[in-house]
């Protein structure tokens, strides 16, 4: 694959050049008050609207020139070859150009200068758009996912952080503070570093899709150019997500042969445009996908001076172009090829809406059924368009139902929110043209659709608000979508309710929306049966066994866990491998779960060996290059399994297993994309460690426990998460219990009694009658420890009155664990008690 890592070379010597306009770019200077040059963007962050003098003209030519001598050097280092320079000299003269067209609105940026730090993402944002208007080809939004296109963003970055990075340099500009700009270049050198990471990481996704996609090319009779071409295309268009570029590429590769055959076959096209095809063609099988997009843009531009005889021409120059668009994985394009088809057929625009509707239905429903994230944006593209040529509020707000549609499926596959904030503005705008009163069932079926939309957005914030709406609008549609009238669509809500109930619930510390969450589910299951809707069905019995497990964790209800594990494996029987593999990896991870909690209330090992391996199956499918969120709650839940599974065995592999499964989940589940599962994660990580401690004779590993339960509660708040809190109190207790055993003094101790109190101030023995168990017993160790201490003391009077309390904690407990059902706590505590009678 030589071939191909020239071609990389070539796009970093690409980006390189760009990078060298940093400051060279800057120029010339000047603003104006109506707008702000980017010459003049970094005397105006500072505060200072002058012209710059000539001894910063000649500050930045120096500088300029010492970052395009360092790149030249990069580029002898790499083998002086005469194209990269070539490269690097074009390079350096469009980001030039283009800078010194930009003229930036200063209210905009304003706007984005509240502070210093604050001002460089801002800035960034509104200069990148500048900068796609002028050369979209290299700038456009739909160029973003292009090393071209970040290092842009990066290099325009590196130059507004120097500027603004100094709070007094924010103020003034000088020559002097020019020289420091030059000193803090190490900022682009970061840039230029993670390039080269980014490189390194495409050029082996690269290889994995061209490995993969070499078989249907040759079936194909497709050129290695071509297979290179598109495979880098789809790399860069999915760089974090293998399993959506490998999809992407086999529908190019089939879409390429597919049009290879189409213009084998007799045409009746003039031969002008069977000449553009051909040559297209012939460039797409070289692997010249960009020069067989411009060979056809060209044709196209010239067909607009021709007469209506062209028009089935142009149509199947359009149709091209759509497929050429999957090829490039240009969703522009893709929106504009199949727009200008539809609005080339019709004859009104009442034919124009309808007809964009239907083709953006057609384009969602592949995206969503095939997870072609292209396809849904395509679909979103498509549907935005027909709103312009809605006629009347029925037809607009009905557009912008199936724009929250897409919105919201496209935002669940997303970490971020704001596909889905912008689903629930749909919903919302499209709610207020079809009122209950004018359009009942539409108005029902929006209500739907927002429910979905709240309650993924809810999920992934730490509030309840969302949650709250979210239940709301599903309660208001089953208003009209009754089992009477429409009993599946009534299923499909009561499904919708029972998912926003079970997430409100998991936050709340009571059981009631627990327990309405299985109402429903069991509700929706009366007509979602496996003969009707297999697949529903399946889904269904999945997403009860997971309420069903966390009302029975909450109640210390081992019969309310059996009967998840039951319902996970009736889901099983409907998601097998073949035909639903995430679905199958879904349901394996919550009978992992259901599992693991019957096994820490049993003495035995098994359960726990059952759910470490219902994880590891979940792990060949849920990959962290296809599903990444999915992939570290996983893997956060294997840490779970071998943590309880090392607490009973002897030595500490398992343990150090658990530590790696929680440290490879916070790589994803990080405190910025979603709070409280990384407090999570945060906390089960001091579960491992604490119990390393234990076996361990240093205390390294408890300090480093008690830092994993202190960062956890800056999310796990009381008020936030009250239960949640509750439990990593009473955690971090533990923690320094056992740090109090290892020193002289009482003060861990005595920190330790007061984390457990202030855990049983939300675990009740009404509420969680194991939880406050499990609290009181380790109220009893501690208080135990304390005795030993009064004993070194010679208290005697202290011992005693300790012996008396931690016999009450420990009584207490084994009034909740039952010798059956808590067989391995009841025995722990019976065990303690005996050592506080006999000590």
């Amino acid at each position: 694959m030589g071939f191909y890592q020239n071609g990389l070379d070539k796009a970093a010597a690409v980006c390189f050049g760009a990078a060298t306009m940093a400051f060279g770019g800057l120029g010339p200077p000047g603003t104006n008050e109506a707008g702000i040059g980017l010459a003049g963007l970094v005397g105006f962050v500072l505060g200072r609207k002058e012209k710059f003098g000539p001894e910063c003209a000649r500050v930045r030519a120096r500088i300029q020139k010492k970052l395009l001598a360092g790149y030249r050097d990069y580029i002898k280092v790499e083998g002086d070859d005469w194209e990269l320079n070539a490269d690097l000299e074009a390079a350096a003269h469009a980001l030039d150009e283009t800078l010194g067209d930009c003229v930036i609105d200063r209210k905009r940026l304003v706007a984005t200068a509240v502070t210093p730090e604050g001002f460089a993402a801002g800035a960034v944002a509104v200069i990148l758009e500048e900068l796609g208007k002028k050369r979209p080809d290299l700038f456009a939004a739909g160029k973003s996912g292009t090393l071209a296109y970040r290092y842009a963003r990066d290099v325009v970055r590196a130059g507004i952080e120097a500027a603004a990075d100094n709070p007094d340099d924010y103020r003034q500009i000088e020559p002097a503070l020019m020289w420091q700009m030059a000193g803090k270049l190490g900022i682009i050198d970061a840039a230029i570093n993670a390039a080269r990471a980014d490189i390194r990481q495409l050029n082996e996704t690269v290889e994995r899709l061209i490995e993969q996609g070499e078989e249907r090319a040759r079936e194909f009779g497709i050129k290695e150019g071509l297979l290179i071409a598109l495979a880098r295309k789809y790399a860069e268009g999915s760089p974090d997500n293998f399993d959506a570029a490998l999809a992407g590429l086999e529908r190019a590769l089939e879409v390429a042969h597919a049009e290879a055959e189409r213009d084998r076959l007799p045409s009746n096209v003039d031969d002008a445009v069977s000449a553009v095809l051909a040559r297209m063609d012939e460039l797409n099988a070289n692997g010249q996908i960009d020069e067989a997009q411009a060979a056809l843009d060209a044709e196209l531009v010239a067909m607009d001076e021709e007469d209506t005889r062209r028009q089935a021409a142009r149509g199947r120059l359009y149709d091209k172009g759509v497929a050429q668009a999957i090829l490039t994985r240009s969703v522009e394009n893709a929106v504009r090829f199949v727009v200008a088809g539809v609005e080339m057929g019709a004859t009104d625009g009442a034919e124009i809406f309808a007809e964009l509707l239907t083709v953006g239905e057609e384009w969602y429903e592949r995206g969503r059924r095939k997870g072609l994230n292209f396809d849904l944006e395509v679909a979103i593209g498509v549907t935005r368009m027909a709103l312009k040529y809605a006629a009347d509020r029925n037809e607009w707000a009905l557009a912008q139902n199936n724009l929250g549609n897409a919105l919201w499926t496209l935002g669940e596959r997303e970490s971020g929110t704001e596909r889905l904030k912008q689903a629930v503005d749909a919903h919302r705008a499209a709610l207020k043209e079809y009122p209950r009163e004018r359009a009942p069932l539409e108005w029902a079926v929006i209500q739907n659709n927002l429910g979905n939309a709240l309650r993924i957005l809810g999920q992934r914030e730490g509030g309840t608000a969302r949650l709250e709406q979210a239940i709301a609008a599903c309660q208001a549609a089953l208003e009209e979508r009754t089992r009477a009238r429409m009993p599946l669509d009534w299923a499909a809500t009561q499904n919708n309710l029972a998912n926003a109930l079970q997430s409100l619930g998991e936050r709340e510390s009571g059981t009631d929306r627990l327990e309405k969450a299985i109402d429903a589910f069991q509700a929706a299951l009366q007509e979602w049966t496996p003969e009707r809707l297999p697949f529903e069905w399946a889904m269904t019995q999945n997403n009860l066994g997971n309420a069903l497990r966390i009302l029975g964790q909450r109640e210390g209800d081992t019969t309310r866990l059996e009967e998840a594990v039951l319902a996970h494996q009736a889901a099983l029987r409907e998601h097998t491998r073949n035909r639903t593999p995430l679905e199958w990896a879904a349901s394996h991870n919550n009978l992992g779960n259901a599992l693991a909690l019957l096994g820490i209330h049993e003495n035995g090992t098994a359960r726990l060996e059952h759910a470490v391996a219902a994880y590891r199956a979940a792990l060949e499918e849920r990959t962290r290059e296809r599903v990444p969120l999915d992939w570290a709650m996983t893997q956060s839940n294997l840490g779970n399994a071998l943590t309880a599974l090392g607490e009973r065995e002897a030595g500490t592999q398992r343990l150090e297993q658990a530590v790696e499964t929680y440290q490879a989940a916070l790589k994803e589940r990080t405190r910025e994309r979603v709070p409280l599962d990384w407090a999570m994660t945060q906390n089960n990580l001091g579960n491992a460690l604490t119990a390393l401690g234990e076996r361990e004779t240093g205390t390294q590993r408890l300090e480093q426990a008690v830092d994993a339960y202190q960062a956890a509660l800056e999310e796990y708040t009381r008020k936030r998460v009250p239960l949640d809190w509750a439990m990593t109190q009473n955690n971090l207790g533990d923690a320094l219990r056992t740090l109090g055993e290892r020193e002289t003094g009482t003060q861990r101790l005595e920190h330790a009694v007061e984390a457990f109190h202030a855990a049983l101030e939300e675990r009740t023995r009404k509420r969680v009658p194991l939880d406050w168990a499990m609290t009181k017993g380790n109220l009893a160790e501690a208080t135990l420890a304390l005795m030993e201490k009064a004993r070194t003391s010679d208290d005697e009077r202290a011992v005693e009155s300790h012996r008396a309390e931690a016999l009450g904690y420990a009584d207490q407990a084994l009034e909740v664990f039952d010798a059956d059902q808590s067989a391995h706590y009841h025995a722990l505590v019976t065990d303690l008690r005996k050592r506080i009678m006999d000590f």
